[in-house]
């Protein structure tokens, strides 16, 4: 004789199916929390340089940049147009301060603090170009495709 009713499904194959779908739902927020602390870590230390200056002039001008290392490994790197006009790396500073949104304190041309982090020895370490400076922040000028980096040095 044929059925005439479908079986049921059991308590325990319903129970199989509900913890099926809760592990789903778990894994996708576990998947959706771990790519929101990547991009966020992402954020955080990447490199991207941040745009300080626009020109109106058509022409093309050159760029020069400013990284900033921090303790805690995190960067931060700002660009900017150079033009004809010559620019010191205090000129700039007060500008990424404003764009990048920093404290930066000084004394006697040196900095000594960016967002209250303040090396044991005094002075935040600078390059230029890959090369280490002494002068003090007023001497040094900026021209198309310097790269100014910033050191948090013990």
């Amino acid at each position: 004789m044929r059925q005439l009713f479908k079986k049921h499904p059991s308590l325990d194959e319903k129970s199989a199916w509900i913890a099926v779908g809760v592990f789903f739902i778990l894994a996708l927020g576990i998947i959706s929390r771990a790519n929101d602390e990547l991009y966020t870590d992402f954020l955080t230390s990447t490199e991207y340089p941040i745009r300080v200056t626009r020109h109106n002039s058509a022409r093309a001008h050159g760029l020069a940049w400013i990284e900033i290392h921090f303790s805690d490994g995190t960067k931060r790197r700002f660009e900017g147009e150079v033009d004809s006009r010559t620019y010191t790396l205090s000129d700039a500073l007060r500008v990424v301060k404003d764009t990048g949104k920093l404290t930066i304190a000084t004394k006697q041309g040196k900095i000594i603090s960016i967002n209250g982090e303040r090396p044991r020895n005094g002075a935040w370490a600078i390059q230029r170009n890959g090369k280490p400076v002494q002068n003090k922040i007023e001497a040094l000028t900026i021209s198309q495709g310097d790269t100014y980096t910033f050191f948090y040095r013990e």
